[in-house]
């Protein structure tokens, strides 16, 4: 008899949980009887639950209460304070169990957040095993304190729920499926044989972690995994990490070629950080290419440090990237068409898009009859063309080229729509001497030739850009078919930057107040500053490589804990109008403090909003990390905002750089 798994045993905990509720609801029930008068359950987020992708990444999922914004702590410590949707998380530690409670908060905040009731998800992700599962929250229906009746059959049904829900018993079988038609992969050699073997298979089934270096990561130099005319073929990768430490200039590690219905899912593949990543004129091989197939799906795949064009689709019929995620391209992340080698029935959702050095999603040749065919949607795209790698066209001056996270160049028939875009900036980009990096969140049109049409790009939140939120590129018009609606396009230099098309409810609130720390010796003239924390020193530096934006930053340095008095460095303030919704964007070296809009009343305080550092999405190749997203209407009685960096941390260092506010 095999030993009871994690799940199993949670399971057996939630119906020991079911019988505790039933007794506290009918204590409760006897209690409302007997004539005490309790108070209305207060609000929670509703349908919260989470979607676990792998051993250390999963996704949380809720709707905000009315007018409130949702509280998220992680196993007792604030996360986050949002007014999003969603929050995504990475790097879980599979070893422990997390703990996630979700409040209601108001819009003006709240000095008792532990003593609102909760919406409660449970992880462990120790034990995970594809596919992806879900799992749903218990509401914590009053605090402990509370007197609050508790309706019986709401709680017999809420926690019958809860135990069938939670805490699935998983089934029987091993973790990895050992099926006949499986050819079962513990090693290097095992998987080349398999691969040579493909024809013979239904599924190449990896079960451990694998590694090559130098010579054998490029068998007889060409892909590890080259599946030429292969149908009907899945690659099961069971949440394992495939690492090349050498040889990845003279391969691709994924090739397909012809064939049909491959799907490569649950692994991930990874290049090497170590390794150095090629230039445009190496023509390194694609990491993983695509060509003359149909049906290729890429599913919670995590594809990193990819040395050229990461990922290549030429002529195919029937292509996916889902639930995944693309880090650090060398030079471009995903690629699909090219020109006169379309791709048709693209469907790219649900994925992460970060660190590209240039485009993350490049469409080149995408081809449909309506705006349905093919499909961009529900992604996120942070810090991508952080490196331009193309030189300028020669009449336009030299250097190398800023552009968009997103590049739509040569499409027909697709619908983008319900993206994140965020924190774009170039650190070699030609324009960088002129209006900064330059860096677009989404690019249409290829220069001086129209080649976009039957699109809409739609509900798409697009902050933090040095240059355009939205541009087509120059004489590249935009015929009536391409719809630009409904998007919020935040703190960028100029939100929306289109010649033609049909524009319609766009939400533009671009960058009114910017700060880079230089021309003047004097951090005073910028900024407001308390440093009374024993040890703390603000000052500015110039000369440093962490500038964004020409040479100098503000740095802040802690030698002692300054809980008891925070180091702040604040804006100076900027007036607005009651109603306003306000935005604050900088770039920071790390995830110590928080990052914070302070309102007041010709300088009497009247409410904040925060966010934790923490937040930021993190980075393995850059000095600076864009702040998370912070946003907020000004309250009634306020007519001033600043932008302000907290730190509580002691032994810290701390640099920030241009300072954005917009909206006012």
């Amino acid at each position: 008899m095999l030993p009871p798994t994690y799940r199993q045993i949670r399971s057996v905990l939630a119906v020991l949980f079911v019988c505790l509720c039933l007794s506290i609801a009918k204590l409760g029930f006897a209690q409302s009887a007997g004539g005490s008068s309790g108070n209305s359950q207060a609000s929670v987020p509703s349908n919260a639950h989470a979607l676990v992708y792998s051993t250390t990444a999963a996704e949380l999922f809720f709707n905000p209460a009315p007018n409130t914004l949702t509280h998220i702590t992680h196993n007792g410590r604030e996360r986050t304070i949002t007014d999003g949707h969603s929050l995504w998380l990475e790097g879980l530690d599979r070893s422990i169990e997390h703990r996630f409670e979700l409040r209601s908060v108001p819009l003006n905040g709240t000095d008792n957040v532990v003593n609102l009731p909760a919406a409660s998800i449970v992880l462990f992700t120790g034990d995970f095993t594809p596919p992806t599962y879900r799992v749903e929250s218990s509401n914590q229906v009053a605090n402990a304190s509370s007197n609050s009746a508790v309706n019986e059959s709401t709680a017999i049904n809420s926690f019958l729920i809860e135990a069938e829900t939670i805490a699935p018993p998983p089934p029987e079988p091993t973790a990895v499926p050992e099926l006949s038609s499986a050819c079962n992969v513990s090693s290097l050699s095992q998987l080349v044989t398999c691969v040579n073997q493909a024809s013979n298979f239904d599924l190449i089934n990896v079960r451990n972690d694998l590694s090559c270096t130098g010579g054998n990561c490029c068998p007889s130099n060409k892909a590890i995994v080259e599946l030429r005319g292969i149908s009907n073929l899945t690659i099961e990768g069971n949440g394992t990490r495939f690492l090349r430490s050498g040889g990845q200039r003279q391969c691709s590690l994924i090739d397909v070629i012809g064939g049909s219905n491959i799907t490569i899912k649950n692994w991930t593949v990874d290049d090497d950080i170590a390794s150095a990543p090629c230039q445009v004129a190496d023509r390194c091989p694609r990491m993983i290419h695509v060509r003359n197939a149909s049906t290729v799906t890429l599913d919670n795949m995590t594809v990193q440090n990819g040395k050229g064009y990461t990922i290549y689709i030429d002529r195919v019929n029937g292509f996916e990237f889902i639930n995944s995620r693309l880090i650090n391209s060398g030079v471009l992340g995903l690629y699909i068409g090219h020109g006169d080698r379309p791709s048709t029935n693209v469907r790219v959702e649900n994925s992460l898009f970060v660190d590209n050095q240039t485009n993350a999603l490049a469409l080149l040749g995408v081809t449909g009859s309506n705006e349905n065919v093919n499909v961009v949607r529900n992604n996120r795209f942070f810090r991508n063309h952080r490196l331009g790698q193309f030189p300028v066209a020669p009449q336009f001056g030299t250097g190398l080229t800023g552009g968009g996270q997103v590049y739509l160049a040569q499409v027909t028939g697709l619908t983008f729509e319900n993206n994140t875009i965020r924190d774009g900036y170039c650190a070699n980009c030609f324009v960088q001497r002129r209006a900064r990096s330059g860096v677009t969140g989404l690019e249409l049109g290829i220069p001086n030739r129209a080649t976009v049409s039957r699109m809409r790009v739609a509900n798409n939140t697009i902050s933090h850009h040095d240059g355009f939120g939205i541009h087509s590129n120059t004489n590249s018009i935009l015929p009536n078919d391409v719809v630009v609606q409904n998007n919020l396009l935040n703190n960028n230099t100029q939100g929306l930057g289109i010649n033609g098309g049909q524009p319609s409810n766009n939400v533009e609130n671009d960058t009114r107040w910017f700060q880079s720390f230089e021309g003047n010796n004097d951090l005073s003239s910028f900024f407001n500053v308390n440093q009374s924390c024993p040890g703390a020193i603000v000052r500015r530096q110039c000369g440093t490589a962490d500038a964004r934006f020409g040479s100098c930053v503000a740095e802040i340095t802690t030698s002692a804990d300054c809980s008891a008095n925070p180091v702040r460095l604040s804006s100076k303030q900027q007036s607005v109008n009651p109603g306003d919704a306000v935005q604050a964007s900088a770039w920071v070296s790390s995830t110590a403090g928080r990052w914070c809009l302070v309102f007041s009343n010709n300088g009497s305080f009247v409410s904040e909003r925060c966010e934790p550092l923490a937040n930021s999405q993190p980075t393995t190749v850059d000095n600076l990390l864009g702040t998370p997203a912070l946003g907020e209407r000004v309250p009634n009685g306020a007519n001033q905002v600043s932008a302000e960096l907290r730190i509580t941390q002691g032994g810290v260092r701390v640099v920030i750089d241009d300072v954005k506010l917009s909206g006012f």
